[in-house]
């Protein structure tokens, strides 16, 4: 701007000599003096044309670092273990679209998920991949709302930006990345074109295979976190929603049986890709399918086994473990419930808070799960001495009512006495599920009758032996 200005003036200075303006003769004082203030002129208006083009992208760089340090801290070792469960902390209820403005203001991070998945499911709005070249004021409406985001502009070197995986843990990642690609070329789109229904499909499809991923190889839960973090956020989540889809991930499971059945669907996928990765198009393709499938209505009435499972003594675990400890015992119990529904098609009705409650067709399916349930309570507690796991389940048989995705009648009823009978590590069931499954290679002991509230008779209830 200098070097602009001094050329401006000594071209100027010959030219200028003895010429009127405004009334004064250019010469001596005033010659220097029109001389000086054309200098400043030219001097400020080529600086202030440099300044506006060179510091503009220093300025996107600057709000982007602002942002960046703005995002949550990361959690301290174990607290990103932590899940609360749908009793604990409910979902956030879709925001009529009446108050969406008024509510949008307030929104928290975990908000801004909860609309972004229900507005993808039922489509009350519909995003343009376009939102991340808008002005800044447009990008702080699309993160309230829980807008994906361009993915590129968030690389992904951890979930908190600052620490990385280990070694194997990077390396599993790369793993997983190389399953989605090769599940996503099922889809036939680009990510970024998706539905936010399918983003959202396929992300509880990726957490499902990540889960099964860490604990084949044994990965620590925040590493696992870490890799469903950075998996979901390919798929053009904004990284701070990303994060916290893989910490509350499980919040979701429990809010719809279809959601459920994604995540378990990834986890069966990835299981069969680690010794078969020709058959990923295939489970993708159906998954998909079931995804997209309208639903149906159930049936009002039908014969259904239903089971409940509890953690025995989890008031003295909390107080014994902390809150940490005691939801690292938690999401084992999760991991090993939810595993025995799905290789026993047994499909997950709620969660309870200190169990789950689950439902099944085929009454002989409820005891292998339960069984298989047990075994592995056993094997996870000889592994972890100090944040042991008991299990106490219920099991019983009817045609109890079905209503908005969830069971009701006498025959949950008796199921859930059922279970407060029980005592740790056993498996109480019903005289008309001993009956159904009499024959079959199961041994029963009779523990004779138990007062039931809410029923006038004292039914006869009878262990199911699972220890060899």
């Amino acid at each position: 701007a200098v070097g602009l200005a001094a050329s401006v003036i000594s071209v100027m200075s010959p030219y200028i000599e003895g010429v009127n303006l405004f009334g004064t003769r250019l010469t001596g004082v005033a010659k220097e003096n029109a001389l000086i203030m054309t200098f400043l002129v030219t001097f400020l208006g080529s600086a202030i044309v440099l300044a506006t083009v060179l510091l503009k992208n220093t300025s996107l760089k600057s709000k982007k670092h602002k942002a960046r340090k703005q995002r949550p801290a990361a959690r301290p070792a174990g607290a990103a273990q932590q899940t609360a469960t749908s009793a604990a902390q409910p979902a956030t209820p879709m925001v009529p679209q009446d108050a969406e403005t008024q509510q949008l203001e307030s929104m928290s991070e975990t908000d801004a998920m909860g609309q972004f998945r229900e507005d993808a499911a039922d489509g009350s709005y519909s995003v343009d991949a376009s939102a991340t070249s808008e002005a800044s004021e447009q990008e702080d409406d699309s993160i309230k709302r829980g807008v994906v985001l361009d993915a590129e502009d968030f690389p992904m070197t951890g979930t908190n930006g600052e620490v990385g995986l280990s070694p194997n843990a990077e390396k599993q990642k790369q793993y997983i990345m190389k399953f989605i690609d090769k599940a996503m070329t099922v889809v036939g789109k680009d990510k970024k074109s998706m539905s936010n229904f399918d983003k959202f499909g396929v992300s509880l499809f990726m957490a499902g295979a990540c889960e099964t991923l860490g604990q084949k190889q044994e990965l620590s839960e925040a590493d696992i976190a870490k890799i469903m973090a950075d998996s979901v956020q390919t798929m053009g989540f904004k990284r701070s929603h990303a994060k916290t889809f893989a910490d509350k991930y499980e919040e979701y499971l429990v809010q719809d049986p279809t959601y459920m059945q994604m995540f378990q669907a990834g986890r069966n996928s990835l299981a069969t890709y680690l010794t078969d990765e020709s058959r990923i198009e295939k489970n993708m393709e159906a998954s998909m399918a079931e995804w997209n499938k309208p639903k149906v209505k159930e049936s009002a009435a039908g014969p259904v086994t239903v089971l409940f499972t509890d953690i025995a003594g989890s008031t003295a675990m909390t107080q014994n473990l902390g809150d940490a400890g005691a939801q690292h015992v938690v999401r084992a119990h999760n991991r090993v419930v939810r595993e025995a529904l799905t290789m026993w098609n047994g499909k997950e009705v709620k969660h309870t808070g200190d169990g789950i409650m689950a439902s099944f067709v085929k009454t002989s399916d409820s005891l292998d799960a339960a069984i298989q349930m047990q075994r592995e309570t056993a094997e996870y507690t000889a592994q972890n001495a100090d944040k042991p796991l008991h299990l106490k389940i219920g099991i019983n048989a009817g045609e109890p009512i079905a209503e908005d995705n969830d069971l009701f009648g006498s025959t949950v009823q008796m199921s859930a006495r059922i279970v407060d009978k029980a005592q740790a590590d056993e498996i109480f069931v019903s005289e008309i599920v001993r009956g159904i499954c009499a024959g079959k290679n199961y041994k029963f002991t009779n523990r004779g009758t138990y007062p039931m509230k809410g029923f006038d008779v004292d039914p006869i209830l009878y262990e199911v032996v699972w220890k060899e």
